[in-house]
C-alpha cells in the first residue's frame, strides 16, 4: 500500500530531482513494470471510439456491474476476471462494432468504463471539486493507482477536462500533455512507467473515479 497522505501538497512541492522518478513513454496498449514485453501499438482514434462507444452501451445496460467491477483491486485477478465478463457478457454492444479484438480485461476497457461512469454522475465542473484528498486518509493499492491518483489530484480541473474530452482528439492531446508534466513526480524513485496516451488517460480517469466515488460517499464531494 502506498499512502496518500497529504499527496497534493506533495505534489505541489515535490522537485523532480528530489523524486527522480524514471519515466518511459513508449506505445504500449497498458501501464506495464520495467521488465516487461515489448510495447504494443497505440490505439488509433477509430478504436478508441469504438472502444467508447462499446463502454457506453454496457454501462446503459448494466450500469451496477460496472461499478461493481471498478470497485475491485485494480491489480488482482477478481478485478480483471470481473471486467472480462462485462465485456463478453453484452455481444449486443458488439454489432456493427469493431471493438471485439481489445483486450477486455485491460487497463484501456477499464479506464473507458470509469469515464462513461463519471460522465454520467458529474459534469466538467462538479467532477472537479470532488478531486481532492479524501478524508479520512486512503492509500493506493498499486504504483500504477499512485500515479494515477497523484496526477489527478495535482490537477482536479485538468483531469476532469481530460474526462469530459473527445478521446484521440487533438485538444485531448493537449490536456493530456499537460497533465504528464507532473509524472515525475508522481513516480517513485527507483521505479519506471511503461505507457502511452491511451494507457495514461486510462490510469488517470479510473484514479479520478475512485477519488470521486470516495469523497461522495462520505459526503465531502
Amino acid at each position: 500500500m502506498i499512502a496518500l497522505r497529504r499527496l497534493a501538497a506533495h505534489v505541489s512541492r515535490a522537485s523532480r530531482a528530489a523524486l527522480a522518478g524514471t519515466l518511459a513513454v513508449l506505445a504500449c496498449g497498458s501501464a506495464q513494470a520495467a521488465d516487461a514485453p515489448g510495447p504494443k501499438p497505440s490505439p488509433e482514434k477509430w478504436e478508441l471510439e469504438a472502444m467508447y462507444n462499446y463502454a457506453r452501451c454496457v454501462v446503459s445496460l448494466s450500469p451496477a456491474g460496472a461499478e461493481k467491477a471498478l470497485a475491485l483491486e485494480t491489480q488482482s485477478p477478481e478485478y480483471r476476471d470481473a471486467l472480462m465478463r462485462l465485456g463478453k457478457g453484452h455481444g449486443q454492444c458488439l454489432a456493427g462494432s469493431s471493438v471485439s479484438h481489445f483486450e477486455m480485461g485491460g487497463v484501456l476497457f477499464a479506464g473507458t468504463l470509469a469515464e462513461v461512469l463519471l460522465q454520467r454522475k458529474w459534469n466538467e465542473q462538479t467532477l472537479a471539486t470532488t478531486l481532492h484528498p479524501p478524508e479520512p486518509a486512503v492509500e493506493a493499492r498499486s504504483e500504477i493507482e499512485y500515479t494515477g491518483m497523484c496526477l489527478a489530484l495535482g490537477n482536479p480541473q485538468g483531469t476532469s477536462a481530460l474526462v469530459f474530452s473527445d478521446p484521440g482528439s487533438a485538444a485531448a492531446d493537449e490536456k493530456l500533455k499537460s497533465l504528464a508534466q507532473q509524472l515525475a513526480t508522481c513516480v517513485h524513485q527507483g521505479k519506471t512507467l511503461r505507457i502511452n496516451k491511451a494507457g495514461l488517460r486510462a490510469i488517470i480517469a479510473l484514479a479520478a473515479y475512485r477519488l470521486a466515488g470516495l469523497n461522495t460517499a462520505t459526503g465531502k464531494s
